[in-house]
């Protein structure tokens, strides 16, 4: 394990008890670990990384074709664990660098794509190494001019990402973020106000902020054992179950 773990990896293990992070296996790809202590000892799962895919062939509809081209605003990506964030997201942010002439960073504790650039540049920056934190590497991304900023991070606490997103968003970026379905429930709600930590106070001022750069939410769930793909939509009109991509309703703020 030491073979492959980053010395500030190995650092986190002892510090917090786990650590995530990607690295490359020779000609195959790339492959994501996941360190934790396990009853006095250190286990270690390995997920190798999926080849990128495009949108079409992740099937998502032209509405997330829309999604990507907006100046501005907040995109939220929902799955369960396992399901597939990471992956759409470098999808999203593959299809941006295909047709515009964008800045993007990419903040992540296991970066698992290095996006070679085509039309936009880009700023990768791994939570723990390239930054000490979440705010600092949006602080970074935003100091850098980004038009871009995705943040994907499973270590980070609902704080850090509150507080994160909130830097991001105010700049004026475009912001991507990844967040586990059953976090927050309902793919409309954004934060949880328990999130929220020193900024409590700050609550109705936070969602004010969120609902008006809110742009969509795009979600998916793979059945393994079938193959099957589905995405599943929730609004105030009800539900759907199908590849899909959602846009909020123009009376939440989205333009």
């Amino acid at each position: 394990m030491r073979a492959v773990t980053p010395e500030r990896d190995q650092q986190n293990l002892q510090e917090t008890g786990g650590a995530r992070f990607a690295f490359a296996y020779g000609a195959k790809g790339k492959l994501v670990a996941n360190i934790s202590r396990n009853r006095g000892d250190i286990s270690m799962t390995l997920k190798l990384v999926p080849p990128l895919k495009t949108l079409k062939e992740l099937e998502l509809p032209q509405v997330v074709h829309k999604m990507a081209s907006a100046q501005s605003g907040l995109i939220l990506i929902k799955t369960a664990a396992g399901q597939g964030r990471t992956s759409i997201l470098n999808t999203l942010v593959d299809d941006i660098n295909d047709k515009a002439k964008k800045q993007i960073s990419m903040i992540s504790d296991a970066l698992e794509h290095y996006h070679s650039p085509k039309k936009s540049t880009f700023l990768d920056s791994q939570i723990g190494n390239d930054a000490l934190t979440l705010s600092d590497a949006a602080r970074s991304a935003i100091d850098h001019g980004s038009d871009v900023i995705c943040i994907d991070s499973n270590s980070s606490t609902g704080t850090e990402i509150v507080k994160a997103t909130m830097q991001a968003v105010q700049a004026g970026s475009l912001v991507i973020v990844t967040q586990c379905e059953k976090a927050y429930g309902h793919p409309m709600k954004l934060f949880n106000p328990g999130d929220c930590g020193t900024l409590e106070s700050e609550v109705d001022y936070i969602q004010d902020v969120f609902l008006n750069a809110y742009i969509g939410t795009i979600g998916q769930h793979i059945d393994f054992a079938s193959q099957d793909v589905r995405a599943q939509t929730q609004s105030k009109q009800g539900s759907s179950n199908h590849v899909h991509a959602k846009w909020l309703p123009p009376e939440y703020g989205n333009s």
